[in-house]
Order: structure tokens, then C-alpha cells, then sequence
């Protein structure tokens, strides 16, 4: 009775708090401003008479930003007051989005993409791991793929409602809506919630001090063990990481092509939208489940496994002949392995460079994925004007999963230990 009642008594920890509030942050911004943008092009285009192809160089102007401006958003982030930095990017970025609505000139765009590039290299690949690595000694994969999730699911939620805004109200009024849907999701939780450390509510980090078979199999690394920036960039598996992330970023950009590699297999453009929004459905499930099996059995086997089954979802659509309930089950698939885009780079890289510098060393993967995703467009482009069709294009997907699930498995076969046991003395000479 005594032991229940203790149960009863033990409140949540904050950490689940900043958890939930760092998911709000990846809805509003990423879930609408990432992932509904590609929704207005054609509106956009057609009313003002931009070429595509202009207009969609905001995104790039938005991917470039953040890929060059990660390592000192980095060094910023660690710096200065954290709720207030937060903040002030999320309103911004809602500033620099409902501000579409008044363009007329392509150029207005850029200048909203440059300001939304700079909010996202703090708020996208950043905020996450650092934040909830300050909080979570456990369960820290799962923390990370709850707040993880969270962007996928805008995405899947507000991609249709985007439609309907523009065809009930108009584009302009579209921008301004989902602006203020974002402002109302994310400022809250940025502005009230965050806290840098536990410190600061006068807590520990949730775990610490944990008995071991309290949290199962999950290795807990030191906060003074690790690789310095310096040890990290004359390891090979911190270039290991390197190919893994541009391997895995190329692969999961094939998202984008899903449903006109269903129009090119015989489906109408209608199903092509419904197989892609299953595809970010399925990445929702995928998120949560590979943190879990992150805590339980270790990076490795977790980021094994999930894209494993993104490679068998690929190979399915490739050789599924047009039967839809065959591509749907790729799809599906593929989903798992694609909710590792967010996931797996920060769980790989702290698995092999440690605790001590890991914020700063993951700045620089995340600009390489943010690079690698930026070339992935040109380069499915280039492949389907070779060969008018998405088949090759599939293939190419394919091979770069499989090249990031071998390098994983090398990575998780080299660091076993590493920085909680004897192999740490090994590594570092």
C-alpha cells in the first residue's frame, strides 16, 4: 500500500513539460512552415505569374541559410537566454510567413526566406537534442521521438487544411491564417515553458540518479566524457556520421516525389496526395517506436531496424507493378524509415562523439544534412530528365538507405562502450 501511494505521489517531471513544448514549437514551425509551403506554389505562380522554378528558390534560400548558420546558432543557443532567443525566432518566423500574403514580387519571398532560414537553424535540427539532452539522462530517445513526431504530424494535419484554406478564402488569407495558427501553437511554449536546465526549477535531470535495472538496458554517458571538436573531426566515424546523414537526407527527400512516382504508375493526382500523407502518418508512428527501441537495445539496432524496413517499403513500390495495395504497404514502410530523418543524426552522433562537446560537434552534421537535403532536388530533377521516369530515381533512393544502414551498423559495431566503458581510452589516442 505504502509503495502505491508513493507511486501516486510522484508528480511529472518538468521534463516531460519542455518535451511537450518542444514538440508545439516542431508543429507550428515545421509542421506548417516547412511542410506546407510546396502547398502554394501553384496558386502563387499562377495568380502573380512567377516560373516555379523562381519561386521555390525561397526554399533553397531557406535551406542555405540554415545550413551555413548552425555552428554559430549553436554557440548562440548555449549562450543566451533561451526563452527569450526561442521567442523571439518563432515570432519571427510567424511574421516573416503571414507576410507572404502581401507580396507581389518574387524578391519578397527571398527576404521572408532568409528570415525564416535563421529561425529554423535554432529551432529545427538544433533545439531538440541539445535541450533534451540537458533534461533526459533516460529515456531520452523517447523524449526526442515524441517532440520528433510533432513536426511530421503538422505536416499531415494542416498540408490538407492548407488546401482547403486556399480554396475557401484565397492564398493571401491563407498565409495570414496558418501564421497565426503557428503563433498560437509555439510562442506559448517557447515564452512560458522552456528552461534551459533543470537547475532551474531546482531539479535534476530525470533519470540521474536512477537505479540501472530502473532503466533497463539503456547506457547512461558522463557529461565530461567525450570527443572535443578537434578529436571529433580527426575520427573517421565522425565522418562516418557525415556519409550516413547525406545518404539518409537524399533518400527521405524522395518524400516529395511519391506522388508523382504514383501519377507516373497510373494513379490519379488525388491518391498520389492520399499515398504521400501515408507516408508522414506512418513517420508519426515511426518517431516514438525508434526512440523506444533506442532506450531499450541501443542506437544502433534502433536505426537499423527502422530504416531496414524503409529500404523493404522501397523496394515494394519498386517492384509492386502499379497494385496499389502493394504501394500503399511500401509507402507505409517508408514512413517508418523516413521518421528517422530528425532521429537518427542526433542519436548516431552522441553515440559516438559523447557528452562533453556534443551540442557543438552536432552543428555541423546538421548542416551537412541540411546541405545534402538541399542537393536532393537537383539531383532527382537531373535523374528523372535522364530518364523521363521516377524508377531510377527509386533505385538511387534505395542505394543511399542501404549505404546509411551498413555505415550504421559499423558506427554501433565501433562504439559499443565507448564512452561508458574501457573502450573510451582506445578511441581517443
Amino acid at each position: 500500500m505504502e509503495a502505491k501511494r508513493a507511486t501516486r505521489g510522484k508528480k511529472l517531471h518538468y521534463g516531460w513539460l519542455v518535451m511537450a513544448a518542444c514538440g508545439l514549437i516542431q508543429l507550428g514551425d515545421i509542421g506548417i512552415f516547412s511542410n506546407c509551403g510546396g502547398v502554394f506554389i501553384q496558386p502563387v505562380c499562377d495568380e502573380l505569374g512567377f516560373a516555379r522554378a523562381d519561386f521555390q528558390l525561397y526554399m533553397s534560400i531557406i535551406t542555405l541559410t540554415m545550413a551555413l548558420t548552425m555552428p554559430l546558432a549553436q554557440r548562440i543557443l548555449t549562450r543566451v537566454n533561451l526563452r527569450t532567443l526561442v521567442s523571439a525566432c518563432v515570432a519571427l518566423e510567424c511574421l516573416a510567413f503571414g507576410m507572404m500574403s502581401q507580396y507581389d514580387s518574387v524578391y519578397g519571398w527571398y527576404i521572408s526566406g532568409l528570415v525564416l532560414g535563421l529561425g529554423h537553424a535554432y529551432l529545427t535540427y538544433l533545439l531538440l537534442p541539445y535541450l533534451l539532452n540537458n533534461w533526459f539522462k533516460v529515456r531520452y530517445g523517447l523524449a526526442l521521438g515524441l517532440a520528433c513526431c510533432c513536426s511530421t504530424l503538422g505536416g499531415a494535419i494542416f498540408s490538407p487544411v492548407t488546401g482547403w484554406l486556399i480554396g475557401s478564402f484565397g492564398w493571401r488569407n491563407a498565409y495570414i491564417i496558418l501564421a497565426v495558427c503557428a503563433f498560437i501553437i509555439a510562442f506559448p511554449s517557447a515564452a512560458i515553458i522552456l528552461r534551459r536546465e533543470p537547475e532551474e526549477k531546482g531539479l535534476k535531470p530525470y533519470g540521474e540518479g536512477m537505479a540501472p535495472e530502473e532503466h533497463e538496458n539503456e547506457a547512461i554517458i558522463p557529461s565530461d566524457r567525450g570527443f572535443t571538436l578537434g578529436q571529433a573531426v580527426r575520427s573517421p566515424l565522425f565522418w562516418c556520421c557525415g556519409v550516413f546523414v547525406i545518404g539518409l537526407a537524399l533518400t527521405c527527400d524522395f518524400l516529395n516525389y511519391i506522388s508523382s512516382l504514383a501519377y507516373t504508375l497510373g494513379f490519379p493526382v488525388e491518391t498520389g496526395s492520399m499515398i504521400q500523407s501515408l507516408v508522414l502518418w506512418a513517420a508519426v508512428l515511426g518517431d516514438p517506436i525508434s526512440g523506444s527501441l533506442r532506450d531499450r537495445f541501443g542506437a544502433g539496432t534502433a536505426i537499423g531496424s527502422l530504416m531496414t524496413l524503409g529500404i523493404l517499403g522501397l523496394l515494394i513500390i519498386r517492384l509492386s507493378g502499379g497494385v496499389a495495395v502493394l504501394v500503399c504497404i511500401g509507402a507505409f514502410l517508408f514512413g517508418l524509415g523516413f521518421s528517422l530523418l530528425n532521429m537518427a543524426p542526433p542519436l548516431l552522433v552522441k553515440q559516438v562523439v559523447g557528452e562533453k562537446e556534443y551540442g557543438r560537434i552536432y552543428s555541423y552534421i546538421a548542416s551537412l544534412l541540411t546541405l545534402a537535403s538541399a542537393s536532393a532536388a537537383f539531383i532527382y530533377g537531373k535523374i528523372y530528365d535522364l530518364h523521363q521516369s521516377y524508377d531510377w530515381a527509386l533505385v538511387f533512393a534505395i542505394v543511399s538507405l542501404t549505404v546509411s544502414v551498413l555505415i550504421s551498423l559499423y558506427i554501433q559495431r565501433r562504439t559499443k562502450g565507448l564512452w561508458t566503458g574501457a573502450a573510451e581510452a582506445k578511441e581517443e589516442k
